[in-house]
């Protein structure tokens, strides 16, 4: 079987505010990316996990809610969470909420 090329596409209500690199080659891919967007008033955030070659075909896909999980994480500006994927698949990603609007750089893409 031919392995994948595959990124993650990520939209906050519905509008795509980062992609990451393309994880060439390998069935286990891993990005280790940071992202930094402004947006006041989130309701959801929806990862996309897409093969570069077929990209009208999700691969997997997961949507979170960012009022629940401001619930389950109140208090805290970082959220480490362990997200399952439909139909199959898990992504460990991390969250972090700040009101710090002097140092915003949009779209900034870094190394974590």
């Amino acid at each position: 079987y031919p392995s994948l090329n595959t990124y993650v596409q990520i939209k906050v209500d519905g509008t795509e505010v980062f992609k990451t690199t393309t994880a060439k080659d390998t069935f286990d891919p891993v990005w280790k990316e940071c992202t930094e967007f402004n947006k006041e008033n989130i309701e959801q955030i929806s990862l996309t996990i897409l093969d570069e070659d077929q990209e009208r075909a999700p691969i997997a896909e997961c949507t979170l809610s960012l009022s629940n999980l401001l619930v389950e994480h109140i208090g805290s500006d970082s959220m480490k969470l362990k997200q399952l994927l439909t139909p199959q698949g898990e992504l460990q990603l991390e969250i972090c909420l700040t009101e710090d609007k002097k140092n915003w750089n949009p779209g900034t893409k870094r190394s974590c």
